[in-house]
């Protein structure tokens, strides 16, 4: 039998054995995500960050460490102020101690929980009480209300401190980790050096209060930019990914980590005091 000439106008226009690939099937957002860790891949950087969002965390964090470093040596040239607006020289040596007892004590147990939350809301959080406890120091009224105001700053300022540096670990790799570690290292520096200084300069010029308030928006800032810049699952672990919030807190070691905050706490007022 002769075969019959198939018109070109009888054929169709889509051939039903075409499949189509996984990528055409893939949602426009999936596609986005691809393109996103393919970019961050190839600049070298880890967690699905790309340069940009790496850039701006990178000068947040450095902003917040160059903070809480002023922080840590800023009562060296405010202590004759404040103990005498307050009539209370028998409590100076709190003004310094309270910060520092509460940023140390708070830190060991930051990593862990930051596994299981993720790093960004630990370090939202830290930025937050850091940000309302400095503007409380601004606002204080005795004495007692400064010291309190110190020691929830201390916490703020060790949980910004340590989520920092811990982010720094997960994006940066290690071959070229130590670059940034070095910045950072810097920033240190030259805030604990400049604490001083620039505290009694302020003092001198506005008020010891405007040393802590002129703190507050650049905390907020930090804070603001920081919520949009920072993925949310950043260094959470792949096993606990699946797992809701409280589900994951679940799973912490409360006990483990408050006994060790105790004995931190009992270990440092037994070298001050």
């Amino acid at each position: 039998m002769a075969s019959r000439t198939i018109d070109s106008r009888e054929q169709p226009l889509l051939s039903s054995t075409i499949v189509p690939t996984a990528e055409e099937d893939a949602p426009l957002l999936h596609r986005a995500t691809s393109t996103q860790d393919e970019a961050s891949a190839n600049s070298g950087l880890m967690g699905g960050v790309s340069v940009t969002q790496f850039r701006v965390v990178f000068i947040m964090i450095c902003f917040t460490f160059g903070i809480a470093c002023v922080d840590m040596t800023i009562m060296a040239s405010l202590h004759p102020l404040i103990t005498s607006h307050f009539h209370s020289a028998n409590t100076a040596s709190w003004l310094s101690t309270a910060f520092m007892l509460t940023s140390t004590a708070c830190q060991p147990m930051m990593g862990r929980l930051s596994d299981t939350t993720g790093r960004k809301k630990p370090y939202l959080f830290g930025l937050l009480l850091f940000s309302v406890a400095t503007a409380w120091c601004a606002l204080a009224s005795s004495m007692l209300s400064f010291i309190l105001a110190r020691a929830v700053c201390g916490i703020g300022a060790g949980i910004t401190l340590t989520m920092g540096g811990i982010m720094i670990s997960d994006v940066v790799p290690i071959e070229i980790r130590g670059i940034y570690q070095a910045y950072i290292n810097i920033v240190y520096g030259v805030g604990s050096v400049m604490g001083a200084a620039t505290g009694g300069l302020i003092a001198e010029a506005v008020g010891w209060r405007w040393t802590f308030g002129i703190q507050v928006p650049i905390l907020l800032s930090c804070l603001v930019v920081s919520m949009m810049a920072i993925p949310s699952d950043l260094g959470k672990s792949v096993s606990l990914q699946v797992e809701s919030t409280l589900e994951s807190l679940r799973t912490f070691d409360w006990i483990g980590s408050l006994l060790l905050t105790l004995l931190l706490t009992c270990l440092i007022l037994g070298l001050v005091c």
